[in-house]
């Protein structure tokens, strides 16, 4: 497939676009980021080189979504070799999460393990070339799925662009045998819109709504780890607010909070940017606000701990996640 002489308009661009989105959307307190790249170094003949690995772990796992930034921009500076060693891939993902990469992070116990795997290519590497594909690598990519169902590691495939769509038998099985998910993405740039979609959970649909007003949320934010962030209208007074989430499979599940509206001359509404704003700066203005809307409203006298947890709970705004 002819390569774009635009880097800005490639599917290695829509694909680092796609994924700075995402990022926009997760929470760097509890979901560590890593970052790999498959496209291993490519010699004359389209072999792949065998004195440099097809795989390398660009950024481990980490908290600090900046580096993970600058990770995808090194790697859209380098361009792509064209090649695919989706096994490679695969592997090197499953040694970050389970902690085996000497030079990785340090993944926490207990926690999910998820691959979201971009590709625009069937398996290519290691054993046959950028434009002659070997059965023997479609063998090694399935089988590299095989050890991650072992390692608990969960499998997204995103197949994007037609090249890799004419062959998608071996990406589907490999979401078969990982109980993972295969999205085909036929229009390379609309991979950005779907990575800002991801669900790691399988909910239907989630509503919001003041029912002290009747009112559905202005907005509403639903992270892929089923945090979310809502803007609702309040009155001055008292203010119900339940969170209606719907899963896939299984009944509605409700959680309320009650928040008492504390209404002052002048008082300033909260900026929120659900569309362009990212989760963490959305909950630090939250928690601002929620220690702001406690000293509105000092105790007076003692207070028993049970009273002090009442008033904590009806002012609480932050978002917390809920599974059905």
């Amino acid at each position: 497939m002819p390569s774009s002489t635009d880097l800005d308009d490639s599917v290695l661009a829509a694909e680092v676009a796609g994924a700075k989105r995402l990022l926009r959307l997760l929470n760097p307190e509890t979901t560590q980021v890593a970052l790999i790249q498959f496209a291993g170094d490519i010699l004359l003949g389209g072999h792949s080189n065998p004195a440099t690995p097809d795989a390398s772990l660009e950024q481990p796992l980490t908290h600090d979504y900046g580096r993970v930034r600058e990770a995808l921009d090194r790697v859209f500076a380098r361009g792509s070799n064209g090649g695919t060693n989706v096994a490679a891939g695969v592997r090197a993902g499953i040694e970050e999460l389970m902690g085996l990469n000497p030079q990785g992070g340090r993944p926490r116990p207990g926690s999910r393990r998820l691959i979201l795997f971009l590709t625009d290519g069937a398996p290519s590497l290691p054993v046959g070339t950028v434009e002659d594909i070997d059965s023997e690598d479609k063998i090694l990519a399935i089988s590299a799925a095989d050890i991650a169902r072992e390692a608990g590691v969960g499998l997204t495939l995103y197949v994007i662009g037609s090249y890799a769509l004419s062959s998608p038998a071996t990406m589907k099985e490999m979401a078969r045998i990982t109980r993972g998910r295969y999205i085909p993405v036929s229009d390379p740039g609309q991979i950005v819109t779907v990575l800002g979609e991801t669900k790691f959970l399988d909910l239907a649909a989630l509503q919001v709504t003041n029912l002290s007003l009747d009112l559905p949320a202005l907005q509403v934010l639903l992270t892929p780890e089923g945090y979310y962030v809502a803007e609702v209208a309040i009155r001055p007074g008292i203010n119900r607010i339940r969170a209606t989430v719907t899963a896939k499979e299984g009944p509605p599940v409700h959680a309320s909070i009650v928040i008492h509206c504390l209404a002052e001359k002048g008082e300033k509404e909260l900026s929120l940017n659900l569309s362009k704003d990212d989760f963490s700066t959305l909950k630090l203005t939250l928690d601002q606000e929620r220690e702001r809307l406690l000293k509105l409203a000092p105790l007076k006298g003692p207070v028993s701990p049970g009273e002090k947890e009442q008033l904590e709970l009806e002012l609480e705004v932050e978002p917390s996640p809920k599974k059905p």
